[in-house]
This record gives C-alpha cells, sequence and structure tokens, in this order.
C-alpha cells in the first residue's frame, strides 16, 4: 500500500492491503514495560491469585489507552495485532503468565478453555498421536489447519519457539468468504447452513457428539465467520450427524486451499515475549508442523477472550 492509497478496509483484508508488519504490530517501549512491572508489583503486594486479577487490579495508566485502541482493533477493524517485547525471559513463566493475563483483561474478560477449566492454556507438544481424532493438536507438533476458537479473542504469548517450523498462519476470514461467492455465487447459500463442530468426546453424557451451527453470523454489528476445518470434517466419522452437501463440502475444500494461500494468509514466527491476539470471528489461524529442542522445546501460553 503507497502512502496515497486508502488504508484497508475494516474487516475483509489481504497481505497486499499492508505496507508491512509495522502496520499490524508493536514493540513494547521502555516506558511500557516499567507500566508492566509497576502493576505487577501491585499485584503481588495486594496477594491476588491471577485468576481473580481484573483491569483495575493490573494498572497501566498509559498503556491502558494503547490496549483500549487494540480492543477495537481486533472487534472492529482488522482483527490481529502483534505486540512484540514482553521480558519473558527476566519474568520467568510464572511471572510472565501473570502479566499476559493482565494486559488481556484490558482487551477482554478471560474465561476458561475447555472442561477442565484451565484459564491460562499451555501450548506443547505432549507427544499425543496426531491422528487420534479425540485429541486437541495443539497437544502436538503436527500442522493445524485453519481454525477458529471458542472464544472472541485468543491471546498468545511465546515463552520459548521452537528449533524448526511452528509458524503461526492467519488470514482473514471475510476475505476469503467473498472470493469464494465472488468465484461461485452458488455456494452463497452455503454459509447459512449448518455445518457440524466435532466435540472430540468433549459433550455431556448423553449429549451429540457434534454441535450444529452456520458459518455465517452477526455478532457487535458486523458480519462474523466460524470456520474449523478439522473439526467440521471429523464429525463426518460420527453415524448420526448429518452429511455435507456436495456445496458444503467446496465451501470446506475452498476456504481451506485460499486461506493457506499467499495471497490470503499472512506467516509469523513468533519469538519469546511475542504476544498475539486475534479476532475468531473475523481472523482464522493455523499453525505450521514443528520440531523441538529438546533442551528448550516450545512453549505457548494461550487466553480466551470474552468482549462485548
Amino acid at each position: 500500500m503507497t502512502d496515497t492509497e486508502a488504508p484497508p478496509a475494516a474487516g475483509g483484508w489481504r497481505p497486499a492491503d499492508f505496507r508491512g508488519p509495522d502496520d499490524w504490530s508493536h514493540t513494547l517501549t521502555a516506558d511500557e514495560i516499567a507500566e508492566i512491572d509497576a502493576a505487577l508489583d501491585h499485584v503481588e503486594a495486594l496477594g491476588l491469585a491471577t485468576a481473580d486479577l481484573d483491569r483495575g487490579s493490573f494498572p497501566l495508566p498509559a498503556l491502558g489507552g494503547r490496549l483500549r485502541a487494540w480492543a477495537d482493533e481486533l472487534d472492529q477493524g482488522r482483527g490481529f495485532v502483534l505486540v512484540r517485547g514482553l521480558p519473558v525471559e527476566r519474568y520467568g513463566p510464572e511471572r510472565s503468565g501473570v502479566a499476559f493475563w493482565g494486559l488481556g483483561c484490558h482487551l477482554g474478560r478471560p474465561f476458561p478453555q475447555n472442561p477442565e477449566g484451565d484459564l491460562l492454556g499451555h501450548v506443547v507438544d505432549t507427544g499425543e498421536a496426531a491422528d487420534n481424532p479425540d485429541i486437541r493438536k495443539y497437544r502436538t507438533n503436527h500442522d493445524i489447519a485453519f481454525h477458529v476458537d471458542g472464544a472472541d479473542v485468543v491471546g498468545l504469548l511465546c515463552l520459548a519457539n521452537s528449533a524448526d517450523g511452528g509458524a503461526s498462519r492467519i488470514a482473514s476470514s471475510l476475505a476469503v468468504r467473498d472470493r469464494i461467492v465472488a468465484e461461485r455465487p452458488e455456494l452463497a447459500p452455503a454459509f447459512e447452513q449448518d455445518f457440524h463442530l466435532d466435540l472430540r468426546d468433549e459433550q455431556a453424557p448423553g449429549e451429540a457428539p457434534f454441535l450444529s451451527l452456520p458459518l455465517a453470523y452477526e455478532a457487535r454489528g458486523r458480519p462474523r465467520i466460524f470456520y474449523h476445518h478439522d473439526y467440521f470434517t471429523s464429525s463426518q466419522r460420527h453415524p448420526e450427524t448429518p452429511r455435507y452437501t456436495a456445496e458444503q463440502q467446496a465451501v470446506l475444500d475452498r476456504f481451506e486451499a485460499l486461506a493457506h494461500s499467499e495471497e490470503f494468509r499472512i506467516d509469523m514466527v513468533l519469538e519469546p515475549g511475542d504476544m498475539q491476539f486475534v479476532d475468531n470471528g473475523t481472523v482464522v489461524h493455523a499453525r505450521t508442523a514443528y520440531v523441538d529442542d529438546p533442551a528448550d522445546p516450545r512453549h505457548l501460553l494461550r487466553l480466551w477472550l470474552a468482549v462485548g
């Protein structure tokens, strides 16, 4: 994008709409880190547990204004931001987690990520088999197809990266949808039809093993997309799950192909101290496979945030 061109439209975007990473990333300044240090000291003085923190107990007098702007950008703008430079080496894992939680409280309200009630998730390779349809692939080192999480906003903090691979990929779900409908208008109705999300054996006793919902919906005044390639696909293993029409399958196939294309995707290699926040309603995310350094394996913290 040149200086004379209009900025990217809110919502749907392609990488070519941005001049580069500076358009969607920010490196914390020394003053901003000092504010985070002071907020951490304040929390420790109060003796609060991480889960009891909120925006008021993690005060950020100046940085809070920037976080409010990011919250608006996430919900009503491009739908993602990368924040660099949290001093995780100096903080250590526990203090880094408190800082991440406190910053997240200025963007939304943290809530549980799974039936076990985890509020601050750990994204690590546990050695589980990726071909097991009941496991969560973020607990493996395999690639993960494009999807959204069950929160308004998902945040990741990198504590340690991999020896090779593990890039985070994002794409505008609104831009991908618009391209599919432009290419094949007859597929537009499929976005309003029910797709079926595999619950991966986490459903309540006696409940169906899948959840039915349309791809397209509206929330907080704008169109949004719920997309989860792997879970939509694996739901078909259950005999009671309705079968997809040819048009629905075409949407799944084309959506995944477009999102992975260089025309639509942005790749980010998260370094220690990087925080990525993504709006699940307008941006899908994926991950490439990775290889760990056994002495320092990849470790990310994850937050789910509700907004509005």
